[in-house]
């Protein structure tokens, strides 16, 4: 089964505007393997075959690509270290999703993780410039790092508050400057859009994932408990991979700001406890949940990062998003469907 099968009906209820321009276009998608990166080219793909748009999607990814995402003669896949290559072939959008996420990879890829967001990444945008394309660059609500309580959640004109002296910080402020690396392109009037992404989840997301949803699932499904390493009292904003998706292509076509923070809306706000989360698990799958006495946890891991999606839901009057309930379900689905014992 192919991703766009499995989310044939999420994919759906996915609402983007000015969908005709991208009639007979090239995109060219970078981290094509990652959660994000493969539900961009996965739903492309879907919409393109739907309303007969005959997008051609260029797909680059570190590996081969992954068993789920389709083969089509309108859709060419590259494979390789991004951050050694160069490229000259012609593309009208440019949506940059190559990163290291995950704080274990981060932490194995140092330098690589800089560079996908600094010269690998102004390589793109001088393509991009060369091409008069336009660009959409996948930041992280990281770049706000350990959010004031008087500030949450965070505008977008909040600056951050970023610690230098932890690599915990390399990430973000790798996105960070990656964002004053677009306003050089901007400056010249390359359009270039940045999303300020929260936790995408959802089905896609590889087994070896190592961020907590993930391993909780993971946990839950090959032992029948999820033991926590802290009591979990951390926030999160999270937001399930279709929402994402229509968010990302609305500003990319359609948004009239540069900077857009991306997430999910709840009926209780702005996050979950990373505690709640894992009951929600352990409830679906009829697991355990374990706390430990005293808190074991990433050091350096902030402990509220909720960030204010106003200005997309204003501007695209956006109201409905995926419950958590119904997205934790279809995430344990899709690990069940690919990851069998």
């Amino acid at each position: 089964m192919k991703l766009y099968d499995f989310l044939k009906h999420d994919y759906e209820s996915i609402e983007v505007l000015n969908l005709e321009e991208l009639e007979n276009k090239t995109i060219f998608i970078t981290g094509s393997n990652g959660l994000i990166g493969s539900n961009l080219l996965s739903y492309l793909y879907f919409i393109s075959k739907k309303k007969k748009l005959n997008i051609k999607i260029i797909a680059h990814s570190f590996s081969q690509p992954n068993i789920w995402l389709p083969s089509d003669s309108g859709i060419e896949y590259l494979h390789g270290d991004l951050n050694e290559q160069t490229f000259s072939f012609y593309f009208d959008y440019l949506i940059h999703a190559a990163t290291y996420g995950q704080p274990k990879k981060v932490f194995d890829n140092l330098h690589q993780t800089v560079s996908l967001n600094t010269s690998t990444y102004m390589r793109l945008l001088n393509l991009a410039f060369k091409n008069s394309a336009k660009v959409l660059f996948l930041s992280t609500s990281s770049i706000y790092g350990e959010i004031p309580s008087n500030m949450s959640p965070a505008q977008e004109s909040f600056n951050g508050s970023v610690s230098l002296s932890s690599l915990a910080s390399l990430y973000g402020e790798s996105k960070r400057l990656a964002e004053l690396i677009s306003h050089i392109f901007i400056d010249k009037n390359l359009c270039v859009k940045i999303a300020r992404i929260a936790i995408g989840y959802g089905p896609g997301v590889k087994f070896d994932d190592k961020r907590f949803i993930g391993e909780f699932i993971k946990k839950a499904l090959e032992n029948q408990e999820i033991n926590m390493m802290d009591r979990g009292d951390a926030v999160r904003q999270m937001c399930y991979i279709t929402d994402v998706i229509e968010m990302l292509l609305n500003v990319l076509l359609s948004g009239k700001e540069i900077v857009y923070n991306v997430s999910g809306l709840y009926y209780n706000g702005y996050g979950f406890k990373i505690r709640d989360v894992a009951e929600m698990i352990c409830e679906i799958t009829n697991s355990k949940l374990i706390l430990p006495d005293a808190d074991n946890g990433v050091v350096g891991a902030y402990s509220n990062v909720a960030i204010d999606i106003s200005r997309y839901t204003n501007e695209f009057k956006k109201s409905k998003f995926i419950c958590m309930e119904y997205g934790v379900s279809r995430t344990i689905e899709w690990f069940k469907q690919f990851y069998k014992k």
